[in-house]
C-alpha cells in the first residue's frame, strides 16, 4: 500500500485515479475493530501513526491536517452482524468529510450488508495480472520503495527485486500467487 502515498505525493496518478493526487493515505485496518467499536476521527492517527498526532488537540481537527484521506482496509475481517455498522460509519465518514478521498477494499462478500452503489460507493474489481504486468508490478513496486533510500539499501532492493524475478520464472506455485498487487507487493 506504500505504493498508493508515493504516486498520490508524486501526483503522478491519472485517469479516474488522479482525484488521489495531492492526498495523504492513511490506512484503517478494520479487522483490528472486529467486534469493537468503530474510531472516530480524532482516534484514527493513534493507531494507524501515533507520532504524527499533535499533542493536546482533541476533536475532529486532531484527525488528520487534511481530515478523511483513509482507505478502509479489509471490510470483509469484520464479522457479518457488524458490517451494517461498518457501512454506517463510512456513511458518516463521508457526509463529515465530503472532500476527502476514501476507499474501501473486500474480497468478494455475498451479503446484503457489502458495499454497494445504492450506498454511495463505486464497484471495482481487482483482475488477475498477467505474468508481464506482475514483473512490471513488482519493478515499479521496488522503485518506488528505492526512492530516498541511501546507496546500500537501494542496493539490495535491488538484489530483492531480482532474486523475486527469477523465482517468479522457477516457481510457477509462487507466479499464480504474485498475480494480484497486494501478493505482488
Amino acid at each position: 500500500m506504500q505504493w498508493i502515498a508515493v504516486r498520490a505525493a508524486r501526483r503522478d496518478f491519472s485517469g479516474p485515479s488522479a482525484g488521489l493526487n495531492g492526498h495523504v493515505p492513511f490506512f484503517i485496518r478494520l479487522r483490528e475493530y472486529a467486534g469493537q467499536q468503530l474510531p472516530q476521527p480524532e482516534q484514527f492517527l493513534d493507531r494507524v501513526a501515533p507520532l504524527l498526532a499533535p499533542e493536546g488537540v482533541t476533536g475532529p481537527e486532531a484527525a488528520v491536517r487534511r481530515p478523511g484521506d483513509c482507505p478502509g482496509h479489509g471490510i470483509d475481517e469484520v464479522p457479518e452482524g457488524q458490517r451494517r455498522e461498518v457501512i454506517q460509519w463510512l456513511r458518516d465518514l463521508t457526509d463529515f468529510f465530503p472532500r476527502s478521498r476514501y476507499v474501501v477494499t473486500t474480497r468478494r462478500v455475498r451479503s446484503p450488508t457489502a458495499p454497494s452503489p445504492r450506498a454511495g460507493f463505486t464497484q471495482a474489481a481487482l483482475e488477475p495480472m498477467s505474468p508481464p504486468l506482475a514483473r512490471m508490478f513488482i519493478g515499479q513496486w521496488h522503485a518506488a520503495i528505492r526512492e530516498g533510500q541511501d546507496t546500500d539499501a537501494a542496493q539490495q532492493l535491488l538484489r530483492c527485486r531480482d532474486g523475486l524475478l527469477r523465482t517468479l520464472d522457477s516457481d510457477r506455485v509462487l507466479s499464480e500467487l504474485a498475480n494480484t498487487p497486494l501478493l505482488a507487493g
